[in-house]
């Protein structure tokens, strides 16, 4: 059912593009809500980015893109996982992933360079 609903659109509008560009392209409803929804996305980046440092944002920004193209393959282009054997590797290198992500936001360094209140390096002596 989902996937029928977004592939229809998307059938329209390759139709639509192979008819011919120069004005097509600008009447369909798809071009301008990929404008908008890029927008957004650019908008609410931007809002997470400077709501404070980087190391709280970065790993939510990493596991949510992963999360959400592995969602949109599965309902939208009908994707499969697969099954039996592959499964327990699959759910290994996922949580090796979530692990590493928040790992590497642990790191002293990575917080020392996104603080605030960085401090400069003491001045070596000639």
């Amino acid at each position: 059912m989902v996937t029928q609903l977004f592939r229809e659109p998307i059938e329209d509008h390759d139709q639509v593009l192979s008819e011919g560009i120069d004005t097509a392209f600008l009447t369909t409803w798809q071009t301008y809500g990929f404008a908008l929804f890029g927008a957004a996305a650019l908008f609410f980046l931007e809002n997470a980015v400077q709501a404070g440092p980087l190391v709280a944002s970065q790993p939510a920004i990493t596991l949510g893109d992963a999360g959400v193209s592995l969602a949109l393959g599965i309902t939208i282009y009908a994707e499969y996982v697969r099954g039996g054997w592959w499964l327990p590797l699959q759910l290994l290198g996922a949580a090796l992933i979530v692990v590493g992500v928040l790992a590497l936001s642990k790191v002293p360094l990575a917080r020392a360079l996104s603080s605030k209140d960085r401090k400069p390096p003491p001045a070596e002596a000639p």
